[in-house]
């Protein structure tokens, strides 16, 4: 069997296929800052084949990033920060320390499915399937609804990792110029899971939902059956282990024993223990007669919520996103494991996106050498094009946009229309 990923296949697709063009267009945002003085002060790093690594690469246009790539065959690619000095950071050893700092960035997240490894039950570490894929999607559903309608922002880029994980980049121009510590704070108010697979408790919440954790609930919600609880899914009411770790999120300690002992003694479908704690909780709250304080009366408000974020909201690895000088994989990189090209991801139809579909760089040879009539529905172009078309242009047009905007700005200062 022919393998996925090799140093010929490699240079097959740097040369003939990676969109050097469109990932210069967007990381040198031309259209107003000139097409070379962003770009050049852009930090790529090259992992090569001999695990060397290389940083502070920069490059004035895409043939001089195109010439790099063949000659080095990176086997991987990160992008960085764009450094405030008017050098290339490649000269970075001749200016003074002090002057040399990241002056902007996109804000940028990465979620991993090892991250869920203490609740997955069909795959561990970097082992993948549709049934755990599923926190992927439940992850930018939430995610993209949150960065757009709390903060307001546009210029989502979704990609997957490769692997095992999605990566998004936010190219507004005010998350561009975040500090670290605005950054901190978005991660602080989009990081709602706490702990380890020894908290009991990952989530917790204040009755009434903030509107956001209120949303997310509603989008999550429905999810969850079909993903965490069904046979088909996580199966997480299958087992006594599994469900133990569930119920040990409801605040009553006679409910859980009583379930937990009913469960126990009789093998009903998961979509019945759920209807029954479900049922339950909602009784206690009710039961006016029943000697509970305030405070164990809100917890079970919230417990249904919490159970359910707990579950599938996002997991976030804060430290990528919290510094302007992290560096992060490049889109249209290669994972060297599998052979997988990261794609741009469609938020819009994250429940279609199945990574096993994934074009692996020996697909992409086939397909290069397949007459035109046998070629590949799901063409490598169409990923290009996705991500000139939906991302690139639009970013563009707020730029020209922002570039009148400017000059209109200053000729009513002056008087010079």
């Amino acid at each position: 069997m022919a393998e996925a990923f090799s140093p010929e296949l490699l240079a097959l697709y740097y040369d003939r296929l990676f969109p050097y063009d469109q990932m210069t267009n967007w990381l040198g945002y031309a259209t107003i800052t000139g097409p070379t003085e962003l770009l050049y002060r852009r930090e790529f790093s090259f992992t090569l084949e001999n695990d060397q690594y290389l940083r502070y690469k920069a490059f004035r246009d895409a043939d001089e990033f195109k010439s790099a790539m063949k000659k080095l065959q990176p086997y991987k690619i990160d992008i960085g920060a764009v450094f405030s000095v008017s050098v290339s950071p490649a000269d970075k050893g001749k200016v003074d320390a002090n002057k040399f700092i990241p002056e902007e960035r996109e804000l940028v997240f990465d979620v991993d499915l090892t991250d869920y490894d203490d609740i997955r039950t069909c795959c561990k570490e970097a082992n993948i399937c549709k049934r755990c894929w599923q926190f992927m999607t439940a992850a930018v559903k939430v995610l993209d609804t949150a960065l757009r309608e709390d903060f307001g922002f546009q210029h989502l880029l979704w990609v997957y990792s490769g692997r095992r994980g999605i990566h998004c980049w936010v190219s507004d121009y005010p998350s561009r110029m975040l500090t670290n510590e605005a950054r901190s704070a978005v991660v602080q108010y989009l990081t709602v899971v706490e702990g380890n697979e020894n908290t009991k408790r990952k989530v917790i919440l204040k009755d009434p939902l903030h509107p956001s954790l209120e949303r997310a609930y509603s989008i999550l919600e429905p999810m969850f059956y079909d993903v965490i609880l069904s046979e088909s899914g996580q199966d997480i009411l299958g087992s006594p282990d599994s469900w133990s770790k569930l119920l040990e999120m409801v605040p009553d300690e006679e409910l859980r024993s009583n379930l937990h002992n009913k469960w126990l003694n009789n093998s009903s479908p998961p979509r019945a223990k759920w209807s029954e704690l479900k049922a339950s909780v909602e009784a206690i709250i009710k039961d006016k007669k029943r000697k509970i304080n305030d405070e164990r009366r809100r917890n079970l408000r919230t417990c249904l919520a919490e159970i359910v974020l707990a579950y599938l909201y996002p997991r976030l690895d804060a430290n990528v996103s919290k510094q302007r000088n992290h560096l992060l994989k490049s889109p249209f990189a290669v994972h060297p494991k599998t052979g997988r090209v990261c794609v741009p991801i469609d938020a819009r139809k994250i429940d279609d996106f199945d990574p096993m579909q994934v074009p692996t760089l020996l697909d992409l040879e086939r397909e290069l050498n397949a007459p035109d009539d046998k070629k590949n529905a799901q063409t490598f172009a169409n990923y290009v094009k996705f991500f000139e078309s939906s991302f690139i242009q639009p970013i563009q047009r707020s730029l020209i946009k922002q570039k009148k905007t400017l000059a209109e700005a200053q000729a009513a200062v002056t008087g010079d229309w």
